[in-house]
């Protein structure tokens, strides 16, 4: 049970150890600022493991968890050392475990003490080292039943002593300690001496900065020697402008730039118009005023667009249409037939079938022949046939009659080898005639299949 007791004990110190980390952590974020060597001084509490160090003798004491309280002085000496007293009232208890029965020293006991540490400390960032001696003065002993008192330990004891402190400057401060007895703490006068016993303690806690004095006229001179408020590497004391990140050739103070382009001032060349970098400063220019700069435009002569580098979209065979667009854009074409040349002698009026009938009559044949060879010379066109008719009936007939004759003009072409996806079909009747239908004439022309690129 007590060992169940002592590990619960143990889990509750570390416990506190990590809050307190935790705290010191927010602490020290702010008051870094003021983390320059001043005289101060506060309270300190810590929770503490104690057990004899046995020399010469066979007894032996188990570890015991105890506290210590008390205050501090820190007296800096300079920017990275500093002098620290400490007051502190301790409450060590021991219990042997193996050793002379009856009457063993501080058998089941607790020692209360007062004790001076004294230390120097280095200063190491957000770390510090102490070391140092201790002097230690018995307040009270309880070791009921063994009837060990306070007069059986030395009035004066000492001690050397090492710590680390975690954020040293800030207003709650972590540390640890180590004490390392040098006075042997059984002071009775013994017939036969049966051990010599010094203490041993480690220490964790937390120190709280209750007050801050002003540093010394010599401490503000190191101090405004290095400190830099601006981080520019200029320090305060020789910076012209220590709120405001600077160089060191301008005495701390930012380079002027008036036209605020990011370019200094003795490197712009248009001081008082913003520019850009690549330009010395100075803004760039549209020769062609197409939008993009002469600086980013491939031909700076001729208006073009961003998305061909400030020229003019691709017209390779100079057609008028665009690449893009041009379905034959190695050859000079006609809009009409999207950038391709037109079909050679075709007419659309020449397709011919006899009134009423989607049958090809042998000049309609002949003429699709030059479409057969025009697509055989394009092999990347596509064609849409569209049928027409005259107005001699009604669109109830004219309809899908020319829609018929386009069909029968596209099974001609698949006859002549021509793959389908290529060809598709329309009609559109009597709705699009290209002379009057006044005349057999006009009728016959009327009569046709067109044929459109795609």
């Amino acid at each position: 049970m007590a060992l169940c007791y002592t590990s619960r004990r143990k889990q509750l110190v570390v416990s506190g150890f990590l809050l307190a980390c935790l705290s010191s952590l927010q602490s020290h974020a702010q008051s870094t600022a003021q983390s320059g060597p001043t005289v101060s001084g506060g309270l300190l509490g810590a929770a503490q493991q104690s057990a004899f160090r046995v020399a010469k003798g066979t007894a032996s004491y188990e570890q015991r968890i105890g506290w210590a309280a008390g205050a501090w002085l820190n007296v800096p000496l300079g920017r990275f050392f500093s002098l620290e007293p400490q007051l502190q009232y301790s409450s060590a208890p021991s219990r042997q475990t193996e050793g002379q029965r009856p009457r063993a020293f501080l058998a089941e006991a607790t020692v209360n003490w007062l004790s001076a540490p004294i230390g120097l400390k280095a200063h190491l960032g957000p770390l510090a080292i102490v070391v140092g001696g201790q002097i230690d003065y018995p307040i009270a002993v309880v070791d009921d039943p063994n009837l060990i008192t306070k007069d059986d330990i030395p009035t004066i004891g000492f001690a050397a002593t090492g710590a680390v402190e975690l954020f040293p400057r800030s207003r709650v401060t972590l540390y640890g300690r180590y004490i390392y007895g040098l006075t042997n703490v059984d002071g009775r006068e013994l017939t036969t001496p049966t051990a010599m016993l010094y203490n041993q303690t480690v220490q964790a806690g937390l120190k709280l900065r209750v007050f801050s004095g002003l540093p010394s006229k010599r401490l503000k001179r190191q101090v405004s020697a290095v400190v830099d408020t601006d981080g520019d590497t200029v320090p305060d004391a020789a910076d012209k402008c220590p709120t405001v990140f600077g160089v060191e050739r301008n005495a701390g103070c930012p380079i002027p730039d008036r036209d605020d382009d990011g370019v200094t001032d003795g490197f712009d060349k248009c001081l008082q118009v913003p520019g850009r970098v690549r330009n010395e400063g100075c803004p760039s220019t549209d020769a062609d005023k197409d939008g993009i700069s002469d600086d980013e435009d491939r031909c700076s002569a001729i208006a073009g667009t961003l998305e061909f580098a400030g020229c003019a979209p691709p017209d390779f065979d100079r057609d008028g249409l665009l690449d893009a667009d041009d379905r034959c854009p190695g050859v000079a074409g006609v809009a009409t037939m999207m950038g391709c040349p037109r079909i050679v002698a075709f007419s659309a009026s020449a397709v011919t079938f006899a009134s009423g009938r989607i049958a090809l009559t042998p000049e309609g044949r002949r003429e699709l022949e030059k479409v057969v060879e025009y697509l055989a010379t394009y092999p990347n066109v596509s064609v849409r046939l569209e049928g027409h008719t005259d107005n001699r009936s009604s669109d109830l007939t004219n309809n899908p009659l020319s829609e018929r004759r386009a069909m029968a003009a596209r099974a001609y072409l698949l006859g002549r080898s021509v793959a389908e996806t290529r060809v598709t079909t329309s009609g559109h009747g009597s709705a699009r005639p290209t002379i009057g239908n006044g005349t057999a004439e006009g009728r016959a022309k009327n009569r046709r299949v067109e044929v459109v690129v795609r």
